[in-house]
């Protein structure tokens, strides 16, 4: 999948990744399965940021046949934090990314695994610099 969205001249460098995560609602006397997050990957490129994920399943073990990607220029990119959020009683690990263009603005919360937490803190710095990395931008 993600070999046919990279551009040619695009090298990735650092990937945070998102495992499948499960949760449940209590609707009156039984419990539902409710997907919290859906396998996904977030990659930074010299030329920005990609995130693909799969659509989220209604179920636990069903396939998912969708998936989306976001592409983020460098020059789009006004902040990015980690932060931690319980979400029916299941401890997410999540990287918020502020993207803002002119008037329009908004945060893009991607769910990470803890075993991505260095590769998550690294992005940060990364995108968060005034340095080579706000400096690329997309050809």
């Amino acid at each position: 999948m993600l070999k046919n969205i990279v551009l040619e001249r695009e090298r990735p460098f650092l990937a945070v990744r998102s495992s499948e995560i499960w949760g449940g609602i209590k609707r009156k006397w039984k419990k539902r399965p409710v997907c919290l997050a859906a396998e996904g990957i977030l990659i930074l490129t010299n030329f920005g940021i990609l995130y693909a994920v799969d659509e989220q399943p209604i179920r636990p073990e069903i396939f998912s046949f969708g998936f989306n990607v976001t592409c983020i220029p460098f020059e789009a990119v006004k902040k990015a934090v980690l932060f931690k959020k319980t979400i029916h009683g299941n401890r997410l690990h999540l990287l918020r990314v502020g993207i803002a263009r002119d008037p329009i603005s908004f945060d893009l919360e991607v769910p990470f695994n803890k075993d991505s937490y260095e590769t998550a803190v690294n992005l940060v710095s990364y995108v968060t610099q005034e340095g080579p990395g706000r400096r690329c931008h997309c050809i």
